[in-house]
């Protein structure tokens, strides 16, 4: 393929390097002359453009988004030949999914930029377009001026189904954009930037004109999923006047399925969960800010104007509260008959450091889920025997399990599973990898204790169908750590059993 690629026509600025000579063209024309007429043409060029269509798509990550690199593809196809460029500029499912990180540089260089990310995003032509964009500060440069945001996303609102604008993008920039211009936007991501904004006030040195609210995704009919993180919400403690606490975006709240909050959730908590009427999915993760941990799990005052936050719709709920609280006057404020699937994350489960009036709370919210037969735990320090005793009393029709653990807890963690525990678990999937974060584990040593062998003599062989352990994964942090006894005759007699190393 080497004659083919010289045969490329000259890739514009914006996506590669000019190549030096000025006779480049007209040398490697002769040369693949003679060449065909010694040997014919290549056996690539019997490909149909259809086909041609197909391999291109495969070359793409099935999961990711196109980075726009010279050196993969789309932007590397387009440096082949002129049959190649021709197809896969025309090709619009090639450039209908693009991340771009931007360079900044001083504002003169913005129209340069604008152009070549126009004629990227045109690419996609009418087809839905998925877009990331980022902007990567350089010491000594300037962020893009302050319409440029507004006038990348303009041209391609209308075919936009997902959005995701990560770190040099401020909300003061959100404010801007159009209301109504995102008809078919499903999915909205936002991890902006919020080193130079504060509330309501744009960036320094910016004439960006002071409000309140971000209303550009205010009227979009097609949004069901929504990411936030922190830059997007405004928390402050206030001396002697209680808190303040305010989501700076304006979402069509009851119309979302899909709700995920990364760092001061406490406004969203708040002022908005009640409206998310017909919420799937809930995912938390507080931060320590403010004392927003403390305002979330311990100040019931905060909760007596909002004494039940009713989501009759919501079957998924994330918690991360990065803390060993877990939150109970939260938890008792939620009524959520369907809920199905648990997971908590944080440092440590704390259960035992609470006073018994508010550990009894949040047993009771879990006793009150009768639905819930999906659980995950995960936390730093692991979760001490007590709290996880607790939790899987209160937690009887759990049928999956997924859990990291801490080698001091292993054994105390599978004593408890070989008793009357969680009657229904059917599917254990443990995660053993994060034992490394406190020291190196050797690659001969057996991290799974001998009361791994008496759980699995109760669980997989349980006279009661209902509650025989059906399924066993297993991820470690080495090969030699999966000595998982005699797994094998239990497999023989139908258990499934997984092993991974990441």
């Amino acid at each position: 393929m080497a004659h083919v690629a010289k045969t490329n026509s000259l890739p514009g600025p914006q996506e590669g390097e000019l190549p030096k000579g000025g006779n480049a063209e007209i040398t490697t024309a002769s040369h693949d002359q003679g060449f065909e007429e010694a040997h014919g043409p290549p056996p690539i060029s019997r490909v149909s453009d259809d086909l041609l269509r197909e391999i291109f798509l495969r070359t793409l990550h099935p999961s990711k988004r196109n980075t726009l690199n010279s050196s993969q593809p789309p932007i590397l196809l387009t440096h082949v030949c002129r049959w190649w460029r021709r197809i896969t500029i025309d090709h619009a499912a090639l450039w209908k999914c693009v991340e771009v990180l931007l360079k900044s540089g001083p504002v003169k260089d913005d129209s340069a930029r604008l152009q070549w990310l126009l004629e990227l995003l045109s690419r996609s032509k009418a087809a839905p377009l998925n877009l990331k964009l980022s902007v990567f500060p350089r010491l000594g440069k300037s962020f893009p001026s302050s319409g440029f945001l507004d006038k990348v996303l303009s041209p391609a609102a209308k075919n936009l189904t997902e959005l995701s604008l990560g770190a040099g993008v401020w909300v003061s920039q959100l404010r801007l954009l159009p209301t109504r211009a995102f008809p078919r936007l499903e999915r909205l991501f936002l991890e902006l930037d919020s080193a130079s904004d504060t509330p309501g006030t744009p960036p320094r040195g910016s004439n960006m004109p002071r409000q309140d609210l971000v209303v550009a995704f205010r009227d979009t009919p097609s949004l069901t999923q929504v990411r936030l993180n922190k830059a997007c919400s405004h928390f402050a403690r206030q001396w002697q006047q209680g808190y303040s606490a305010t989501v700076l975006i304006d979402l069509p709240w009851a119309q979302l399925t899909h709700v995920t909050v990364i760092g001061r959730t406490l406004p969203f908590v708040v002022h908005h969960l009640s409206l998310c009427t017909h919420l799937h999915h809930l995912g938390l993760k507080a931060s320590l800010e403010g004392d927003e941990i403390t305002l979330l799990s311990l100040t019931p005052h905060l909760w007596g104007r909002c004494e039940s936050i009713s989501l009759p719709s919501l079957s998924s709920l994330t918690v991360d509260f990065d803390s060993e609280i877990v939150c109970p006057y939260f938890f008792k404020t939620l009524d959520t008959p369907s809920l199905s699937s648990l997971e908590l994350r944080g440092q440590e489960m704390g259960l035992t450091q609470l006073i018994p009036p508010l550990r009894e709370a949040f047993l009771s919210k879990l006793r009150s889920w009768k639905h819930l037969t999906q659980l995950s735990l995960w936390f730093w320090l692991g979760p001490d025997p007590n709290s996880l005793a607790w939790i899987f009393e209160a937690t009887p029709f759990v049928t999956t399990l997924h859990i990291t653990l801490l080698a001091y807890h292993h054994s105390k963690f599978f004593e408890l599973l070989t008793g009357p525990l969680l009657p229904q678990l059917q599917v254990l999937e443990l995660d053993l990898t994060e034992i490394e974060v406190y020291g190196p584990v050797d690659v001969k040593e057996r991290i799974l204790p001998d009361s791994f062998n008496a759980f699995l003599e109760a669980r997989a062989r349980c006279p009661n169908p209902d509650g025989r352990l059906r399924k066993l994964v297993v991820t470690a942090p080495h090969p030699g750590n999966l000595d998982c006894g005699d797994i094998e005759q239990y497999v023989k007699e139908g258990l499934v059993f997984e092993s991974y190393i990441p």
